[in-house]
Formats: C-alpha cells, structure tokens, sequence
C-alpha cells in the first residue's frame, strides 16, 4: 500500500466492495490514508485502504486524493514558503538533489501550492506547477540524488567488477588463476564457494549497474 491524503472531500470507507455494506469509518479532509491498487467490481472501481486507527475497509477510487511521496528537487534551488501564498516568508531554500516529502496540495485561485515536508522535520509550501522534481522509487531509488557522473561511474563500476572477478578468478587472463591458489590450501570444494561468492555478487551488482545507468540516463522530467 500507498500512503494518499484525502482532499476537497471526505470519503466512506465500506466494509465491503458495495455502497450498501456497513460504513465503517469516514476519512475527513486532509487525513492521510495507507491506500492499494484500485479493484474493479460491477462497474465501480474501489480501493482497499487502512485508516491511521487500524480499521480496514475499501473506498471508492475516484474520490480526490493527493499522493504522499519523497522526491528529489530536480532544479538549482526551491522557496519554501511558510503558507501556501507569494506574499509568505520564504522559510527555507531547497537546492538541487535535496529530498523532501509532497504531502498535499492546496489551490488559492489559479495557482497550485504543494505542502512539503523537509528531512528535518520543517513544513512548507511550494509553488506546484512549475516545480521540477524526480520521484524516488524502487529498490535503488537512492541514486536519484547522486549527480548523472557519479551514477554512471557506479554502473560502469557494478557491471565490469564481477566480470573482472570472474575472469581473474577462473582463467589465466592475468597470469595466474586465483581459485587454483585457494584450491591448493582449502581443497577442490574452493571451486564451488568461490564460484557461489562470484554468483552472489553478480546478483547484487548487475541490477544495481543497471539502475544506476539508467538513472545517468534519465531525463528530469516535472512531477
């Protein structure tokens, strides 16, 4: 599940995926929710949620929701203003590759502010709809916040170094076959661990060369 806050309207959370089972609670205005994957049932699509109380249910999908996400600022700085107008004090500034949460979104007039809240617990707003940040997501979302150079480095790094190993280990490429060398003093079992440690290295360090290729790649797209 997804952690959502309910805006401009409250929502009915039913026991059951049909408007005429039990209602066992109601989400107000601006409370956050653990919300799943819409399911659709007779037409209607529904979402299973978790209330902060504990109670379980399902609510409609198309009810106005916000999602709560961290994200990486993707431009050279961002005011963070201490209420959601242009005349508020700028409480903070944010630079590039600093994470913050998205946790709402408010409209006064025309112009869409976004609440956030920084790593050391401030809360703010921003200007929503000309704000460039990326999504943090997935296992290695962490290298959102490393710079295009240092994540190619790192997959360029995590793809050739089991490669290298491999090579070193088992053939005579370099001169010599390490595996024979440990071989000699722990017996021929040496082959099979060596070969599991090279496996399991592999493993971690190819999706995590490739993650990080990938993100040297990306483009900073607007959230």
């Amino acid at each position: 599940m997804r952690k959502y806050r309910v805006i401009n309207q409250k929502a009915a959370v039913y026991k059951a995926m049909n408007v005429l089972s039990q209602i066992v609670a109601e989400i107000p205005i601006g409370e956050e929710v653990n919300m799943g994957k819409p399911i659709a049932d007779a037409g209607t699509s529904w979402a299973p949620v978790k209330v902060l109380d504990g109670v379980t249910g399902y609510i409609i999908a198309d009810v106005p929701y916000f999602h709560i996400r961290e994200v990486i600022v993707a431009q050279p700085s961002i005011e963070v203003r201490e209420s959601p107008t242009s005349t508020s004090r700028v409480m903070m500034t944010l630079h590039s590759g600093e994470i913050m949460l998205l946790a709402g979104t408010v409209k006064q007039g025309d112009i869409r502010w976004v609440e956030v809240r920084t790593k050391s617990g401030k809360v703010g707003f921003i200007l929503g709809d000309t704000t460039k940040c990326r999504e943090i997501t997935g296992r290695y979302g962490w290298l959102d916040s490393t710079s295009k150079t240092s994540a190619l480095l790192l997959g360029l790094f995590g793809l050739t170094v089991p490669i290298f190993c491999f090579v070193g280990v088992f053939t005579n490429a370099f001169g010599i076959r390490a595996a024979d060398i440990v071989a000699k003093s722990t017996g021929p079992a040496a082959y099979v661990v060596i070969g599991v440690i090279l496996l399991v290295m592999t493993r971690e360090l190819w999706p995590l060369g490739l993650a990080a290729l990938a993100r040297a790649f990306k483009r900073q797209d607007d959230w």
